[in-house]
């Protein structure tokens, strides 16, 4: 965890610096909120991790924490490949019926209630649709920031 922290705050401080060297402050001003606040929780997540990595060499052996990462990487596993996925085909569906679709894969995955449950199911779409009608209220409405449109929207 303390390397993943490490190479989170390297990416932040990456996109800090861009987002604030020769550029525009009216026009990158979003991006630099952005990044500003990736920086914050990075460093967040480095202290946390450092203190935590501290914790377990102190209080347990070798083997039972490699158990507990190996496990905690298989249940984080389907995200990461959901989160590959939803990038690579923002530009081709549409940033916001990919994110409905993603939001939703989230929701079935690592939801309480079962995949089956109908009503379970019917209330995860409709999160899905208000979470990506919050999306649109927020970047087109209230940033009018131009999200990648697809086929789809």
């Amino acid at each position: 965890e303390l390397t993943t922290a490490f190479y989170s705050f390297l990416v932040a401080g990456l996109f800090c610096f861009l987002s604030f060297y020769d550029t525009d402050a009216d026009i990158y001003l979003f991006p630099r909120i952005i990044a500003v606040t990736l920086l914050v929780f990075s460093v967040i997540l480095l202290i946390s991790s450092f203190q935590l990595s501290r914790s377990y060499l102190k209080n347990s052996n070798s083997n039972s924490n490699s158990n507990v990462k190996n496990g905690l990487f298989l249940k984080i596993l389907p995200g990461l490949l959901i989160g590959f996925i939803y990038m690579t085909l923002m530009d081709v569906v549409g940033f916001y019926t990919s994110a409905f679709f993603i939001f939703l894969t989230f929701l079935l995955l690592y939801g309480k209630r079962e995949m089956t449950d109908p009503k379970a199911f019917i209330k995860k779409v409709a999160i899905s649709i208000g979470f990506v009608f919050v999306l649109y209220l927020l970047f087109w409405q209230g940033l009018h920031v131009r999200t990648p449109i697809g086929l789809l929207l």
